[in-house]
């Protein structure tokens, strides 16, 4: 993507909220504030293209980040385009390699994807299969639930148990007359 198409996109995101607050309507400055909010991580130009682009983005990340947390962007998603900077090393000694300053070189189209648009990787995995294999899994599935339930249940049953009957052993014995 080309430098003009980028400052227009930007500036046409810039220019609706101007618009948008002249026009005394700030529920457009409240879904941008939201915005800010949701995506701290981000610069305000970047949360401003997120926002005009697609307005209820709750978390965004780059498809790289997506696999590498175990989720898959679904297919025919479209990406939102933000501004990412290029980032330059300056040697000051070829010794320090470590101690490199760095500096912004530029700016250059990303695109990020919303969470709403990504699948875990198992939801992915099962979408893969036949209905009969699905169910199967997810039999599987729901069994395994069960038994790491009932195994939980099962040590801590014996983590009282032995505490209890001690205490039943120390306990005086007592006898209640009738009267």
């Amino acid at each position: 993507m080309k430098s003009e198409q980028i400052k227009e996109i930007t500036d046409r995101a810039t220019e609706q909220l101007v618009a948008s607050l002249n026009a005394g309507r700030s529920e457009a400055l409240t879904g941008y504030l939201k915005a800010i909010g949701r995506l701290h991580r981000y610069s305000l130009h970047n949360v401003l293209l997120i926002a005009s682009q697609k307005p209820n983005a709750s978390y965004v990340a780059g498809f790289r980040t997506w696999n590498q947390l175990g989720r898959f962007v679904k297919k025919g998603e479209k990406g939102i385009l933000i501004l990412a900077p290029i980032v330059r090393r300056k040697l000051e000694n070829e010794e320090d390699r470590e101690e490199a300053s760095t500096s912004v070189a530029g700016f250059r189209a990303a695109y990020v994807f919303d969470a709403g648009g990504v699948a875990d990787e198992w939801v992915t995995q099962l979408l893969r299969q036949s209905d009969a294999q699905v169910f199967k899994k997810y039999s599987q599935m729901k069994l395994q639930m069960k038994r790491e339930a009932l195994e939980k249940l099962n040590r801590r049953a014996n983590e009282i148990a032995p505490v209890a009957a001690d205490v039943l052993l120390a306990a005086p014995m007592c006898t209640v007359a009738l009267q």
